[in-house]
């Protein structure tokens, strides 16, 4: 029933109580959690949430005036993310960056106001500095799982995506190529066969990708 945030040079620090009901009302339909959509944080920055009697804090790091769709609460995160299956014959392009001991597929998080389409063309301009084209949906994904390099538990609902780059630069870049988007990552064209055996995720991609789907399925996944 009652909020307040300061703000400090591209640093705010939002206080949402709920007046009643789960954490969704308060940041769906209480005032506050309009006023905070307003100040249009951006979540890639590091931001912590923990619970305040009903209620919640978030810090957020301003970035391009716009909101991913992700928060924190607790030692819980959502995410809502899209992610890319790129393929070049029977190879999966896949990518790791310096935190990661693994690998995964390229995309990111939605924005608040953006479509998933939209939003997966996005990130592969951004990380890939080419324009891929849909060519359909495949899964919608709700993934309950525990992050290794921060120990947060996840809720993640992921659009994934079949693209077609076979315009573009990225099938004759090499098996192995790397790339530089604030930290340096890397991308390398796996085999169907090589999944199975590699530290992947998502993890149902390694029996999936020999069968897409040929219409948009929802699907989930426990860890």
């Amino acid at each position: 029933k009652a909020g307040r945030f300061q703000q400090r040079p591209n640093l705010f620090r939002v206080l949402i109580v709920a007046e009643t009901g789960p954490l969704g009302r308060a940041f769906g339909s209480h005032p506050r959690g309009r006023e905070f959509e307003s100040l249009q944080v951006h979540q890639k920055s590091r931001s912590h949430g923990r619970y305040h009697g009903c209620g919640f804090l978030v810090y957020a790091k301003s970035r391009g005036g716009v909101m991913d769709i992700s928060f924190a609460v607790g030692e819980a995160k959502f995410n809502y993310r899209v992610g890319a299956v790129m393929l070049n014959g029977d190879r999966l392009l896949a990518m790791r960056d310096e935190r990661s001991p693994y690998f995964y597929l390229p995309g990111g998080r939605v924005k608040l106001g953006e479509t998933a389409e939209q939003a997966v063309v996005r990130e592969i301009q951004e990380e890939l500095h080419v324009t891929a084209e849909i060519v359909r949906p495949l899964w919608l994904n709700q993934a309950f799982f525990k992050e290794a390099t921060d120990g947060l538990r996840y809720h993640e609902l992921c659009v994934y995506f079949l693209l077609d780059v076979s315009n573009t630069g990225l099938p004759s870049s090499g098996d192995r190529f790397c790339l530089t988007e604030g930290e340096r990552c890397s991308f390398e064209w796996l085999s169907f066969e090589r999944l199975k055996d590699e530290h992947f995720y998502p993890t149902f991609l390694k029996e999936a990708i020999f069968n897409l789907p040929e219409t948009f399925t929802l699907r989930t996944e426990l860890e």
